[in-house]
């Protein structure tokens, strides 16, 4: 006869294993606004972008609106009545605009509501712009009922308000329907996309500046700057939007180029800031000695133990072409040469820098003063290391586009914003 304990032991495991399974279930998000894409326009724009990085995240997203095309195989779930460009909204928006509320205004919203219903079935709603902006009042109204009859959880993205803007001056009437939009409620979680913008939350909706998360809107850096498979990779695998200096060197590994003195340049830095050097081009295998000079220089990094701060070709799996080049130039905080004058007879990276608007620092060998002689950043070949790191960190430090460059990779990023922001916001509902 079987060992009770032989069943009852694999059958606890399992349910362990179930449980487990069903803790890291994902919430289904369902994102509101009047329209969707492909209808041009910044909060489309921004709906877009959080539902594909919702979708690479695992939740399972759809998007509820007016009109609008599905994209990325997420499911849109179209109600007409919500579209502000519907004919019968129209209507009823021209008759609320001279101050009447047409006849078929609480049919109308009354139809919304049932549709809204049938339609949400996510377990988050995340409205965006529709509670305080007068396009679809019919809608705002429906929209407002089903929330104070819902237990879902409620987020309103908050872009513009109404009362603030001009345009709207015809719909600020302080009567129901049209002050619907002066209306908060406990039920929701307010998010608003900068801090400007949430004082017209305080003052034209009463919610309190507490009650308020900011959450900025975020770029795609690697769609924005083009990034090839290659530079992408290398970008998440060493972390290349850290806050980090990103120092780009556009040569070939080759002595001439003296690439020692970068190395030693870049662990005094690192005595002073978070850096990192990025080297793109491919190691010089003409040059008969080449093994011998690659194996003194990484000798030398790794004597003074900063090989994760130096990125060399390899790294990135494949020889870069011009576009992974020119995506490497987007992406650096500055250029960095510290060639002696027998190895350059002219100096294109400077150019290529210049017309990516990037800071370059050089050495001061002629070929270099001759052709950035508007914008130049020199060092001596034999000053101290340590003073040319001094020199590299003040010049990037007071280098007005470097600063705002790196501003708005910290802070903009889309996809750090969402793991530093939107899913923990949402992870606290």
């Amino acid at each position: 006869m079987k060992d009770i304990s032989s069943v009852i032991s694999p059958l606890k495991s399992h349910i362990q294993q179930l449980l487990k399974t069903t803790s890291k279930k994902t919430s289904k998000i369902a994102l509101l606004h009047f329209s969707a894409p492909p209808i041009i326009a910044g909060v489309e724009s921004l709906m877009r972008s959080h539902a594909i990085q919702f979708k690479k995240r695992g939740y399972e997203v759809e998007i509820i609106t007016g009109e609008g095309k599905a994209f990325e195989n997420i499911p849109m779930k179209i109600i007409p009545l919500m579209s502000a460009r519907n004919q019968t909204i129209k209507q009823i928006q021209q008759e609320l605009s001279k101050g009447n509320i047409p006849s078929n205004f609480e049919s109308t919203k009354k139809q919304l509501l049932v549709e809204l219903k049938q339609n949400i079935t996510a377990d988050i709603l995340i409205i965006h712009n529709v509670m305080t902006i007068p396009y679809n009042l019919a809608l705002t109204c429906a929209l407002s009922d089903y929330i104070e009859e819902s237990d879902k959880k409620i987020v309103y993205w908050h872009h513009d308000h109404g009362w603030s803007n001009e345009i709207f001056k015809n719909f600020i009437i302080d009567k129901y329907p049209w002050n619907i939009v002066t209306k908060h409620s406990p039920k929701i979680h307010y998010v608003s996309i900068s801090k400007t913008r949430s004082k017209d939350l305080v003052k034209y909706s009463g919610v309190k500046e507490k009650d308020i998360t900011i959450i900025p809107n975020g770029l795609n850096v690697d769609k924005f700057l083009d990034l090839t498979p290659p530079v992408l990779k290398v970008m998440q695998e060493y972390n290349l939007l850290d806050g980090a200096i990103n120092i780009l060197m556009p040569i070939r590994i080759v002595e001439k180029k003296n690439i020692e003195l970068a190395v030693k340049m870049l662990a005094e830095l690192l005595k002073l800031t978070p850096a990192r050097i990025i080297i793109s081009g491919p190691i010089e295998k003409r040059d008969v000695h080449i093994s011998d000079y690659f194996e003194k220089l990484i000798k030398l990094i790794t004597d003074l133990k900063i090989n994760d701060r130096i990125i060399m070709q390899m790294n990135f799996g494949t020889f870069l072409d011009d576009d992974s080049i020119r995506c490497l130039y987007r992406l650096c905080d500055l250029v960095f040469l510290s060639s002696f004058p027998e190895a350059e007879g002219f100096g294109f990276p400077i150019i290529e820098a210049e017309m990516s608007n990037k800071l370059v620092i050089t050495s001061d060998i002629n070929v270099f003063k001759e052709v950035n002689p508007i914008k130049g950043n020199f060092f001596g070949l034999y000053e101290n290391p340590k003073e040319i790191a001094k020199k590299v960190l003040e010049i990037w430090s007071k280098d007005i586009s470097s600063q705002a460059f790196k501003h708005s990779l910290l802070n903009y990023s889309l996809n750090k914003i969402f793991e530093s922001k939107i899913l923990p916001f949402l992870s606290s509902l």
